[in-house]
């Protein structure tokens, strides 16, 4: 798969996750990446590294929303 296809995929799952959690954009990159401004950046172009979207895909993958702090269990995990 081309990088930007891959990308692209990225992006519609994190768009996908927000949406299905009512998870603000903001909110997300704190917990998830420890920048708020994640999500702004990814729709505005931004290519985000391989470990980067590892990282993000892995926060979507264990979060809960129950948990109170979800992105502390998620690096408790790697």
């Amino acid at each position: 798969m081309k990088h930007t296809e891959h990308l692209d995929k990225f992006k519609a799952r994190v768009e996908r996750f927000l949406r299905r959690t009512g998870m603000a954009p903001g909110c997300f990159g704190r917990e998830a990446m420890s920048d708020p401004t994640f999500v702004f950046d990814l729709r505005n172009g931004k290519s985000p590294r391989p470990q980067t979207m590892d990282r993000a895909e892995l926060y979507m993958r264990h979060y809960n929303k129950s948990d109170a702090a979800p992105a502390a269990q998620v690096h408790a995990a790697e």
